[in-house]
């Protein structure tokens, strides 16, 4: 998996409630270059996210000032504890309806920004989750010259993404390309018809 620089403080993160904008993608502004499904793990601990490399137009990339995706989902998170005589135990709890933002940051090439969504994960004798993606959308804020907040969301048209926007059984995965170390990706074809690449190929070099 590649490397990735974190590029925003906790205080930059937290956009200003007054003089901004939320507006969808609809000039380039930015495009998710590739997705994946992305394994890793070792010594027993295993975890696989869901990754996204977007680019930005390139008069806004030096603009960025946040960049994050929201979701919803239901999860299942299970914890294990050891009592002082040694027996150990577990518990499970089922969420149905959870939603968040996940923050994403440059990637150490400079060239794009990072968004991994946490989809499962086991650290054994810890805790483990698995989640079921429901909707999902991208967010990528700039401040424009004036000093305007413009937060900038990619749409299936005019909608969140779904899970079906993204189901291996719609379309074409790529079989596992190696990351190093002990990291896998199966990558999303970006012609494959996806909803999600419906303005990669009109916006490339923009």
């Amino acid at each position: 998996m590649k490397s990735v620089l974190s590029f925003f403080s906790a205080a930059l993160y937290v956009l200003p409630a007054s003089a901004s904008q939320n507006i969808d993608v609809y000039d380039c502004e930015f495009y998710v270059d590739d997705f994946s499904v992305v394994s890793s793990g070792a010594y027993g601990y295993s975890k696989t996210d869901l990754s996204a490399n977007l680019i930005m137009r390139s008069d806004l990339d030096a603009k960025v000032i946040g960049v994050d995706a929201f979701f919803s989902f239901e999860g299942k998170y299970t914890t294990y504890s050891r009592a002082a005589d040694g027996s150990e135990s577990k518990a499970v709890v089922f969420e149905s309806n959870e939603q968040g933002f996940f923050s994403g940051a440059r990637a150490i090439n400079g060239q794009t920004l990072k968004v991994d969504f946490p989809l499962q994960w086991a650290n054994p004798g810890q805790d483990a989750g698995e989640r079921t993606l429901k909707n999902f959308t991208y967010r990528v804020s700039v401040k424009s010259d004036a000093g305007e907040v413009i937060s900038y969301w990619l749409k299936d048209a005019g909608r969140d993404f779904s899970a079906e926007s993204i189901a291996e059984r719609r379309y074409n995965y790529s079989h596992g390309v190696y990351l190093g170390g002990y990291s896998s990706a199966k990558y999303l074809w970006s012609d494959s018809g996806s909803p999600l690449f419906a303005n990669r190929k009109s916006c490339i070099g923009r």
